[in-house]
């Protein structure tokens, strides 16, 4: 039996159902379209060691090649925003990642994650659209696009066309609402009639910022309904996510 795709990796979660709409050009072998939006983890971080994957063991510190350091449990959020990206980046010369240590995890260490990469599909050469933090990099996941944003909005907790009073986001012309107009990606699958699936936390919960989809003033106020956020641990059942979906007849 030919296993369907999983294209990303991550925290929040698409279903695609192939619909009939555009049957004649999509492999009858793929049932649904997996994209797990992961972040704030390099591939290196997770599959450097990963046989075949386009990974490394080591890095370049200021000209200097130092051994990544094998982690074994979880470690602080480090610097992500798009000034701590051009510090890292050096003007193209790559070197000054080590400002907050150099470190990678080994299968034994996440066997989930790597069990998904060998019964599905690693994106060994995928990288990010956005020289930046979280929140541009999530508009491009949805609606490949970040709007001009280049930075997280200026409030915690709800980030899109509902949140709280005086949010900003920088954008290349200046600071604005989280809330953008265009299509996303859900818009195209519901024009074509292709029943989708979009897991992630319910407003009032953790993490409920990156429903992505609501800085589209067409989905206003959307968000998933049901269940707490979806969790994959290592070696446990991932939490059933609350979600919001379509479902079209085939």
């Amino acid at each position: 039996m030919t296993k369907p795709k999983l294209l990303m990796l991550g925290a929040t979660l698409w279903i695609a159902a192939v619909g009939n709409a555009n049957a004649q050009t999509i492999p009858t072998s793929v049932l649904h379209i997996v994209i797990m939006v992961k972040e704030n983890h390099t591939l290196d971080n997770y599959f450097g060691t990963y046989p075949g994957a386009d990974g490394v063991t080591v890095g370049n510190h200021r000209g200097k090649l130092l051994a990544l350091e094998h982690l074994t449990k979880a470690i602080q959020d480090i610097p992500h925003s798009e000034s701590s990206a051009r510090y890292d980046y050096d003007n193209g010369l790559m070197d000054r990642f080590n400002h907050e240590g150099y470190g990678q995890y080994y299968q034994a260490d996440i066997t989930d994650y790597w069990n998904l990469a060998t019964s599905y599909v690693l994106a060994d050469e995928f990288f990010t659209s956005a020289m930046g933090p979280s929140f541009p990099n999530h508009l491009y996941a949805t609606t490949a696009t970040s709007f001009g944003a280049i930075d997280n909005p200026t409030q915690q907790g709800v980030w899109g066309c509902d949140s709280r009073a005086g949010t900003k986001v920088e954008t290349l012309t200046g600071p604005v609402k989280p809330c953008f107009t265009g299509t996303s990606l859900l818009d195209e699958l519901d024009a074509a009639h292709v029943s989708w699936a979009y897991y992630g936390p319910p407003k009032g919960q953790t993490a409920y910022q990156w429903v992505s989809l609501r800085t589209r003033s067409t989905w206003c106020g959307a968000g998933p309904t049901g269940r707490s956020t979806f969790v994959l641990g290592n070696n446990s059942p991932p939490t059933p996510p609350a979600a919001i979906s379509r479902k079209y007849r085939g």
